[in-house]
Formats: C-alpha cells, sequence, structure tokens
C-alpha cells in the first residue's frame, strides 16, 4: 500500500508478535518514513527468528539517514527466508502496533547532496537514480534492505552535479529496501519497492 500520513520524526516503532517459524524463515517487520517526494528520512526493522507462542514486545528505534520532517510511514511485515525458499506453514500474529517519542532534527552537514528519484519504483530489473551533487567530491551510492544490511555497492566515484545512474537489480529478491547516497559534505536516503 502507500502507507499512512505522519508529522513528525518518532523514536520507536513497536508491536507485541507471536511467530511460529519453520526452517530458516524469519518474520521481519520494519517501519519506513518518508517525505512528500517519497525520499526515505528514517527507518526501524527487526529480524524475529525464534518460536515466539506467548504475545512478545518488539520496541525497535528509528534510525535516520535525512534531514527533514517525515510526511508517510510504510510499515510491513513479512516471512523471509535467506535461502530464497520460504517454508509452507511459517505464521505470525501482529497486535498493538505503534510509532511513538519524538526525536530532535539532525541536519546533514549538507542538505544539498539529494538523491532525487528512482524510476521506475518498483523495480522489475533495471531502474535509474537521479542525484545532484553542489560539487565534486566521492560519493557512494549502496542498496540496504530494512533490517540495515548492505546488499550492493552501486557506485563509488568522484562525481559532481546533475548526475543519472541505471542499476540492475534483477538479482536482488523482491522486497522493499533503500538506496542510501554518502559523501564527505552528507548523505541522502530513498526508498526503493523491487517486484519481480
Amino acid at each position: 500500500g502507500n502507507g499512512f500520513n505522519v508529522n513528525q520524526r518518532y523514536g520507536s516503532f513497536s508491536f507485541y508478535y507471536k511467530y511460529f517459524p519453520l526452517a530458516n524463515n524469519s518474520l521481519i517487520a520494519s517501519a519506513v518514513l518518508t517525505d512528500n517526494a517519497g525520499n526515505g528520512i528514517g527507518a526501524a526493522s527487526v529480524e524475529i527468528s525464534n518460536v515466539t507462542s506467548t504475545f512478545t514486545q518488539a520496541n525497535i528505534p528509528f534510525q535516520y539517514f535525512a534531514s527533514g520532517i517525515p510526511t508517510n510511514c510504510i510499515i510491513t511485515f513479512g516471512i523471509y527466508d535467506s535461502s530464497a525458499v520460504i517454508a509452507p506453514g511459517s505464521y505470525f500474529v501482529i497486535d498493538d502496533v505503534e510509532l511513538s517519542g519524538t526525536v530532535g532534527i539532525n541536519q546533514s552537514k549538507n542538505p544539498t547532496i539529494q538523491l532525487k528519484n528512482i524510476s521506475p519504483n518498483p523495480v522489475n530489473n533495471l531502474t535509474t537514480i537521479n542525484f545532484s551533487l553542489p560539487k565534486t567530491e566521492t560519493v557512494g551510492i549502496e542498496l540496504f534492505d530494512v533490517t540495515g544490511k548492505r546488499l550492493l555497492n552501486i557506485v563509488s566515484e568522484e562525481m559532481a552535479g546533475e548526475n543519472r545512474k541505471e542499476i540492475d537489480l534483477s538479482l536482488i529478491p523482491s522486497g522493499f529496501y533503500y538506496l542510501k547516497m554518502i559523501t564527505d559534505s552528507g548523505s541522502s536516503a530513498i526508498p526503493v519497492a523491487v517486484q519481480h
């Protein structure tokens, strides 16, 4: 879905859960905060792999990677297996989902560092990212999953000005991710959905 409206930088994402996994399956829970343009501002995520037969609380702090106040939140719960084969029969129950607390705005060193957009998004195989830099500097662009694990180093080179980069995500499993651009002057992130 498109998520729901928010208007503050939350401190944490919490919920109660029961989880009954089979094989190596894990429950992945995530909350992604974006601005009006769909740029990622922050995320909170957790991977749960143990059987939990009584309701247990998960309380995950948000990690912020861009400045500004979020206007949208997308919360997802899903079963994942690192072998890409999900065992039938795993299931979970979620209750009392909450975003709580507030945190101050952390300004980046240079707010003009910006990943502008990714198109198409959702991505099937190939997509293009557009970004701008106010001066020449070394740029690193990486793809992360909702747990914060780095999956792909897309670019690491000197650049300046307006840029376009085509990327191939055909080997990345379907799911929610975020692209993060890191420079000496600051960073910017944008959510991306992969659908094969």
